[in-house]
């Protein structure tokens, strides 16, 4: 599966996942700016705005978040937005409530992760 490939919610949970956890720190590094160039070659410039626009709005709390993506249903696509969502934070640092976010997310979604100052389980 490509980027292309994503439905708009898929597309929707790609951009609040990465505007909650990469771009909390309120500064964009340039493999941000990277990784924000592809999706807007990926989902063409009004495709990316749209998906933006409404991530940025839909969820004014966590747990709104939250219920959200547990409908992100299709596994490859789960893959694919935890791989995006991986390769853009780990060039910065994941604080500690970012790390259990996506922790959380991982077990929703059964696809297993491991930070290194994370205890095996």
């Amino acid at each position: 599966m490509e980027l292309e490939d994503l439905d708009s919610e898929e597309r929707i949970a790609l951009l609040a996942l990465l505007q909650r956890v990469v771009a909390a720190d309120g500064r964009v590094s340039d493999d941000e700016r990277d990784e924000i160039a592809e999706l807007v070659d990926a989902f063409g410039e009004d495709g990316y705005r749209k998906a933006f626009d409404e991530a940025s709005q839909r969820f004014g709390t966590t747990e709104q978040l939250r219920a959200f993506l547990t409908k992100v249903g299709r596994p490859e696509a789960r893959e694919l937005i935890m791989g995006v969502l991986l390769e853009a934070a780990i060039p910065g640092v994941v604080e500690g409530h970012e790390t259990d976010f996506i922790a959380w997310l991982s077990d929703v979604w059964g696809i297993e992760t491991h930070f290194e100052d994370q205890p095996d389980d």
